[in-house]
């Protein structure tokens, strides 16, 4: 039953990753051979693993080291297995190979299946420290997932459904399970993207562009983006031109995250436009990588018109992306009427982790006269210094990119 599953050496190495995560903490409490065909089930199939973890007392019959001892009926235990089979998720495995594979872990059920009676051999069993024993059981299942992993059930659950259940499930996992999930979901991307239908490809972009920069903790110094970028890249440039257009221009058109709209979109789309494009692109139309420039741009302006700036995690980079994407003329609008506040925020920002010496405040400057003219400039540090309602370190920082704005 299980032997069709180890396909490709992808699939053996998810199998032998998941083995080696916890054999060594109950090797010699088990056996090994069972260990081996359940660590399998819980990979490949996991509701049948769940099946098997939840119904003890069902599978364990007859033993006398049952906690709850059942009924001697044949029939009725063998209905409800029969019930409880078919209720699982197995409908390309025919019935009669799963019982058969039941009697294997479980040979106690040859009793129910056969008219072979092998309860002499419980005490060896027993000894053995096989699956079907009740002081052995629960030790099959004592490390089935460990904290540091996501199980294959759970990851299928998030992968699969639809964009909101899957932003609110990947956000609610803590930082290292969302790292993990994510690696995870590139590798799968990287060497089985045909395993994702459309839908999948378009909801899995949505959520990418939605919560691309929140993966993992704000302390972490990887920029996961570039994975979640890598992710729908691989998602997409197999993909008719037109359908990938659609899914790109719909997940930046819903999502509400400007940073990880105009974080995705810059590489994705200033790769397109290369003399020498990379080899791992979307081949959008130049109509296509217009249209899509207008929709972030529009997005921008109208996130800036309603909201303050201090909102982005990176307001210098969004403006840049703004100002590249055909728009220094609004740009410069914007920086004319930008507040006092927003702008000191900006020029912290150009001078973090830098002294305030002369080359410092002056390549902050250079960089400023990017979005803004020099009397702008001007005019905004006078104005900063003149209103007095800011702090002494603020007024001083003003003052001096003033000081060396004029020298």
């Amino acid at each position: 039953m299980l032997k069709y599953k180890f396909k490709n050496i992808r699939n053996v190495n998810r199998y032998i990753n998941t083995l080696n995560l916890t054999f060594e903490m109950v090797r010699d409490d088990v056996y090994n051979v069972d260990y081996y065909a359940l660590k399998a089930l819980q990979v490949f199939l996991p509701e049948f693993y769940h099946f098997i973890k939840k119904n003890k007392d069902l599978l364990l019959y007859d033993y006398q080291y049952s906690i709850n001892s059942r009924s001697n009926d044949k029939e009725i235990i063998k209905k409800e297995l029969a019930e409880a089979i078919n209720n699982l998720n197995l409908s390309d495995i025919p019935i009669q190979n799963v019982e058969s594979f039941l009697q294997v872990l479980f040979p106690n059920l040859k009793r129910i299946y056969t008219n072979v009676d092998n309860r002499d051999y419980m005490s060896e069993w027993r000894v053995n420290k096989r699956l079907c024993t009740g002081n052995n059981f629960d030790t099959y299942f004592k490390y089935a997932v460990p904290s540091w992993e996501i199980s294959k059930e759970e990851f299928d659950q998030i992968v699969y459904s639809e964009t909101n259940e899957m932003i609110k499930r990947i956000l609610t996992l803590p930082p290292n399970l969302q790292i993990k999930f994510i690696s995870h979901l590139d590798s799968i991307i990287r060497n089985e993207h045909y395993i994702f239908h459309e839908n999948n490809k378009k909801s899995i972009t949505g959520t990418m562009y939605c919560i691309g920069n929140k993966i993992g903790d704000e302390t972490d110094v990887y920029p996961y983006i570039i994975i979640v970028e890598r992710i729908i890249v691989n998602l997409l440039k197999t993909m008719d031109v037109e359908k990938a257009f659609v899914i790109l221009k719909n997940a930046i058109t819903k999502s509400n995250n400007l940073d990880t709209i105009c974080e995705l979109s810059c590489g994705i789309l200033h790769d397109l436009e290369k003399d020498e494009p990379k080899e791992d692109i979307i081949n959008l139309k130049k109509s296509h990588v217009d249209e899509l420039k207008l929709i972030i741009t529009k997005k921008i302006k109208n996130f800036l018109i309603s909201n303050d700036l201090s909102e982005l995690k990176m307001p210098l980079f969004i403006l840049q992306v703004w100002k590249n994407f055909g728009n220094e003329k609004e740009v410069k609008e914007y920086m004319e009427t930008i507040s006092e506040s927003n702008f000191i925020m900006l020029i912290k920002i150009l001078i973090k982790n830098k002294g305030l010496d002369e080359i410092s405040i002056s390549e902050a400057i250079d960089f400023l006269k990017e979005f803004m003219d020099i009397k702008t400039l001007e005019n905004k540090l006078d104005n900063i210094i003149s209103s007095k309602q800011f702090e002494k370190e603020n007024l001083e920082l003003v003052e001096s990119f003033n000081s060396i704005l004029k020298t």
